[in-house]
């Protein structure tokens, strides 16, 4: 005769937002994997445990059913209902501390995996404190008129933008940043030259993934791009981090030190992140070592519109005469970052590789926000906002510039951008990374810049983001770096 056990163990959460079906379900599956309920013993009618639950008969019917059907529970003419003839053992956790679960945690994860959980490039990305480098003046955004393009986009789109598209994008958007990039950038591109990709960082990903081979070399400027350099790291790539210097990426340095590169990566227009701009004989001798030697070169755009001086710089890709430049450009910096979208700009004998490649990946991006994006370039919006920023940041940057100045000069020498979305504020005593964790204590997200490094020997200097920063912030949160240098140093 089977044993019937009481399930006292069950609880049921009136007031919750579970109906008591699903409540009911997970408890008595919960306690088949975990043991508690023992094979083939005897649970109580329906009737009963309605009873004993206070509840309906019907959920308590209803979490029988499903059970049985995902073969939990056996029903039985006349009998009963009882727990089903199926071995959970090796679903149950391992006690830890076992050598067999200390087997299983290290063996786990590929080695990739390991160094993927390593990075730094997605640190505190989620929350948008003042100073953060790379974040925009999300505050300036016209929302309005994103708005206009958002419900004209998903009032208008076509079948085609509800399903996966084009792996190379949405036409109308890639005509779009055509015109924009030619006019502004100097890019020699068509629109079927353009992948969307979803931003920046995605471009990087998937170059690496469709250029690279494990063990091949490629050379990065050093301090460069986090995410870059470890992207390409996780491919299995041979990287070499190449010094820059006031001309940009020292070439003669990597053609001294390093074997010849399958690819380069460089940020030509304005350094990352020490904010140089490569010279143009260093751009023709780039493009030529290029050539010669058979290598791509990654150009990232990353901030070039924001330039406060004078016009943004013809880009490298705009000088380039043999296709060797990939050109790479983001929408996070120039609208928000959550709108996920940025580009690259192919040399023709690899649209059809990336094409492939973004299909095998990620099948492209929303076709509903590329058609919003596109009718904010279409109306006019997109270069109004630019300029806005363009004015609004050297505004931030020069308050940023005279409030440290004023308030913490005896401790900092701020550099006076011409250009991009952040400074370097060197210190005169102390430690950069060290202060950087005081700062984020009291709610300012700052950079070191030896974060930024591989090998080469960088200033004690904190990278602070001033896009992202309202006027009042920046006043605010600069005298706030003031009194927190005045705490530690004042006394010495």
């Amino acid at each position: 005769m089977a044993i019937q056990l009481s399930l006292s163990f069950i609880t049921i959460d009136r007031n919750g937002q579970v109906p008591i079906y699903l409540q009911l379900e997970s408890e008595i599956r919960n306690a088949v994997l975990n043991g508690t309920l023992p094979i083939g013993v005897k649970l109580p009618s329906t009737r009963q445990l309605a009873r004993d639950l206070k509840v309906s008969r019907i959920p308590i019917q209803n979490a029988y059913e499903q059970l049985s059907a995902e073969g939990f529970l056996t029903s039985k003419r006349g009998a009963g209902t009882f727990i089903s003839e199926v071995s959970v053992e090796n679903l149950r956790p391992k006690a830890a501390g076992t050598a067999f679960a200390d087997k299983i945690e290290h063996s786990r994860l590929s080695e990739r995996s390991r160094f993927i959980e390593r990075t730094l490039a997605t640190t505190r990305i989620e929350e948008v404190r003042p100073f953060r480098p790379g974040i925009p003046g999300i505050d300036l955004f016209p929302q309005k008129a994103w708005g206009q393009s958002w419900r004209k986009a998903v009032k208008q789109s076509v079948s085609t933008n509800y399903g996966y598209g084009n792996m190379a994008g949405s036409l109308r958007l890639r005509t779009a940043i055509a015109q924009h990039l030619r006019h502004a950038r100097g890019v020699k591109c068509t629109a079927d030259q353009i992948i969307i990709t979803g931003g920046a960082q995605q471009a990087f990903s998937l170059l690496s993934f469709s250029l690279l081979d494990p063990g091949v070399a490629v050379w990065l400027e050093d301090p460069g791009h986090i995410a870059i350099r470890d992207a390409m790291t996780a491919m299995n790539s041979q990287v070499f981090p190449v010094p820059v210097d006031p001309e940009g990426i020292d070439i003669a340095y990597g053609k001294k030190h390093y074997i010849t590169p399958k690819l380069i990566f460089t940020t030509p227009s304005h350094q990352h992140p020490l904010g140089t701009t490569m010279s143009l004989q260093r751009r023709i001798d780039l493009l030529n070592y290029a050539h010669e030697n058979d290598i791509w070169v990654i150009e990232d755009d990353y901030d070039s519109e924001f330039r406060y001086s004078e016009r943004p710089l013809v880009s490298l890709q705009g000088l380039d005469r043999h296709q060797v430049v990939i050109y790479v450009g983001s929408f996070s910096k120039t609208l928000f970052p959550g709108v996920r979208l940025g580009y690259i700009v192919a040399p023709t004998d690899l649209i059809d590789v990336l094409k492939a490649a973004q299909g095998m990946l990620t099948h492209g991006c929303c076709g509903i926000v590329q058609a919003a994006v596109a009718d904010f370039m279409e109306m006019g919006h997109y270069e109004t906002h630019i300029h806005k920023m363009r004015k609004a940041y050297k505004d931030r940057s020069q308050l940023l510039v005279s409030t440290l100045q004023e308030k913490a000069g005896k401790y900092l020498e701020v550099s006076n951008p011409s250009a991009g979305m952040h400074l370097l504020a060197y210190l005169k005593q102390g430690d950069a990374k060290a202060l950087c964790k005081m700062l984020w204590q009291e709610g300012i997200d700052a950079l070191p810049l030896t974060m930024f490094s591989a090998q080469a020997k960088v200033p004690n200097a904190m990278v602070l983001g001033f896009a992202c920063a309202t006027e009042a912030q920046i006043v605010e949160y600069g005298a706030k770096i003031a009194r927190i240098l005045e705490q530690q140093f004042g006394r010495a």
